[in-house]
């Protein structure tokens, strides 16, 4: 474990060459407002805010913390729509990549063949976090999307909070498959005292090469402030068990309960929780590596 700064993001320096390490976001969510030209589904979760997020508010947080690049994720409340993080692939070129969400009762391979072709869409994004929702990871209706993402070549991004071990029989059928988990798979309603219990239970998963880990909203979890050393203390234990190469990093800005930069500062190698190796790795070589996003 490294030793504690508790240095502000803004005495940090970093080198003048950028290449020395690209950030590349995992995940960031933007949304319109509910109106009768874009309504939302009936039965929808609370969004992170009243007022809508726009990818230009994002723009302008990439830009003050150095985030070259983030992945879209459109939200669950605004239904299976991808139609905002479209546009904003189009308004900002190589800035932002999505994950797009698919109504996983269409049953039909054929709706992710036509993905590749969308401009920016990099792959799946699929929750399982409501109650409903549960046992869709565990019956035969999904089956169809874990065999097309497959064959397809589409990389999988889930949540699927309590159910780690249902994730075990899924990675080993479809070891081509790429799955990326989520907030180290913990629910919003997670406090400081579940992340550890929460990434033993993803201990099972590590010996899949095809399982990717979101170190991502971990400050969502916890009332400590910057440089967080609990939360360091989860990140050092994900990246040992995993692996660099098999960790991505992400904020999910819009429910984030610190600055930005602040989230950012762990995962520059300069800070000292991550070698240079790692923090290359980590803060964006592997998540352009697992998206095939150069």
């Amino acid at each position: 474990m490294p030793t504690l700064s508790n240095r502000s993001p803004s005495h940090y320096h970093w080198p003048m060459d950028r290449e020395s390490q690209v950030l590349c976001d995992a995940q960031v969510h933007i949304w319109g407002a509910d109106s009768p030209s874009r309504p939302w589904p009936k039965v929808h979760g609370e969004p992170h805010r009243a007022v809508p997020y726009s990818a230009k508010e994002i723009i302008a947080e990439m830009d003050r913390a150095d985030v070259e690049r983030a992945v879209i994720i459109p939200p669950s409340w605004e239904g299976d729509r991808n139609d905002l993080a479209v546009a904003a692939v189009a308004d900002y070129p190589g800035r932002f990549g999505i994950m797009g969400r698919v109504d996983l009762q269409s049953g039909e391979v054929r709706d992710l063949a036509h993905w590749r072709d969308t401009p920016g869409m990099l792959g799946v994004r699929l929750t399982f976090h409501r109650p409903e929702m549960r046992a869709w990871l565990t019956d035969e209706r999904t089956e169809w999307l874990w065999r097309g993402a497959e064959q397809l070549g589409l990389p999988v991004m889930l949540l699927a909070p309590g159910q780690s071990d249902a994730l075990v029989p899924i990675a080993r059928r479809h070891r081509d498959l790429t799955l990326i988990i989520d907030h180290l798979n913990l629910s919003t309603e997670a406090v400081a005292s579940d992340i550890g219990p929460v990434i033993e239970s993803l201990m099972p998963l590590v010996e899949f090469e095809n399982v990717i880990m979101k170190i991502s909203a971990l400050p969502c979890y916890t009332d400590e402030p910057f440089p967080f050393p609990e939360l360091q203390g989860h990140i050092r234990r994900i990246v040992d068990a995993f692996g660099h190469e098999r960790c991505v990093w992400g904020s999910d800005i819009s429910r984030l309960t610190c600055d930005y930069r602040e989230w950012v500062t762990l995962f520059r190698a300069e800070f000292g929780l991550l070698n240079h190796e790692e923090a290359r790795a980590v803060g964006g070589a592997t998540l352009g590596r697992v998206l095939n996003w150069s």
